[in-house]
């Protein structure tokens, strides 16, 4: 199967008043390697109504790449067993950036093994969720997800490093915390 980066533009928001208000849509990374899942994630993302832009990543170095180039997202989802880098080689190399240590990061999982759920939360992550099997489960879960990230969910302390201009300079973000804190002394 060829691998591809694909950004996902969702339909009109339900509510087009809080366009012209000036909100912002919220943004989702989703590392998925299967396309059944990323079109039933991004079929649930348009039945939830939540104005989120989701951009789809097929393997974690597309990921990787998508987000040393682009906007930073407001909640990352991860799936746990992908070829090449994985979903938690990868949640281990966001949580060493500085820019995404604050960010949400979901496990989004086909399988649902105890020691993939301990080195999740030990590398980082914010929740595991199991994919389940019932289409009307998994479409209510990953609803109930958004709502919980993206609308419930409040973050303590907004990122030191979340304003260093390093995405209109095209300068890639730092990888380690040393690179960060030079970033953060030159300015």
């Amino acid at each position: 199967m060829k691998t591809q980066l694909v950004v996902v533009p969702l339909s009109e928001p339900k509510n087009r008043a809080c366009d012209s208000l000036g909100v912002e849509r919220e943004r989702v990374l989703l590392v998925e390697d299967s396309d059944d899942d990323a079109f039933l994630f991004e079929r649930a993302v348009r039945q939830s109504g939540f104005k989120v832009d989701v951009t789809w990543a097929a393997t974690g170095m597309k990921a990787k790449d998508l987000l040393n180039d682009g906007p930073a997202p407001s909640l990352i989802v991860l799936d746990c067993n992908m070829h090449g880098i994985g979903g938690l080689e990868l949640l281990q190399y966001l949580r060493s950036n500085p820019l995404y240590a604050r960010t949400p990061i979901v496990m989004l999982s086909g399988t649902h093994v105890d020691s993939d759920v301990e080195m999740a939360y030990a590398y980082g992550g914010n929740s595991f969720v199991a994919k389940p099997d019932d289409y009307h489960e998994y479409m209510d879960r990953v609803i109930m997800l958004l709502a919980y990230w993206l609308g419930m969910n409040t973050t303590s302390l907004p990122n030191p490093f979340a304003d260093i201009p390093f995405r209109d300079e095209g300068l890639r973000p730092p990888t380690t915390w040393r690179e960060a804190a030079a970033l953060a002394g030159a300015r």
